[in-house]
């Protein structure tokens, strides 16, 4: 009886926060996507650039972000390439990426509110589709296993953008 009285409230919380918002252990991450054109599946991405901000975050943050990226760009069948080395810029997008992370206290315990861009560019620059994730944790994204996560999250969301070439 006291289980299912707690499974209903669970599954009642979490239709009240929306289909976007995902429960993680101890925090929830809300992903969303701003599409001003279809994306073409064929194409391949760049990653363009990366933006860090965050006291947890080491010097090679930067890397190991830009290469989870990669991969779970990978992991979701889409073809990456190395920025400079693409085949050509016309079939080519651009992925600009920042993170953003600050601490702050709840409940005598140490929160982390990480917000993750990507922002879709064609090869003139033009802004083709934007994935936000805001993401409440007791962890930090300086977690590669919780940043793995998150990204799932985003590229998940960023393949709704995508139309067969």
């Amino acid at each position: 009886m006291r289980v299912k009285m707690l499974m209903a409230i669970l599954l009642i919380g979490m239709l009240m926060a929306g289909t976007a918002c995902t429960t993680m252990p101890s925090g929830s991450h809300d992903v969303s996507l701003s599409i001003d054109q279809k994306l073409i599946k064929t194409f391949q991405f760049v990653i363009n650039s990366v933006t860090v901000n965050g006291a947890n975050f080491s010097a090679t943050f930067p890397a190991q972000f830009t290469a989870l990226l990669t991969s779970c760009l990978d992991d979701h069948g889409l073809t990456v390439r190395e920025k400079g080395k693409e085949i050509s810029p016309a079939f080519t997008y651009y992925i600009d990426a920042s993170v953003y992370e600050f601490d702050y206290m709840r409940d005598l315990t140490s929160w982390y509110s990480t917000h993750i861009v990507l922002v879709v560019r064609d090869d003139y620059g033009n802004v083709l589709a934007t994935v936000n994730c805001v993401a409440d944790a007791v962890q930090s994204a300086a977690s590669a296993r919780y940043l793995a996560r998150l990204l799932e999250s985003c590229i998940i969301s960023l393949k709704g953008a995508l139309t067969r070439g």
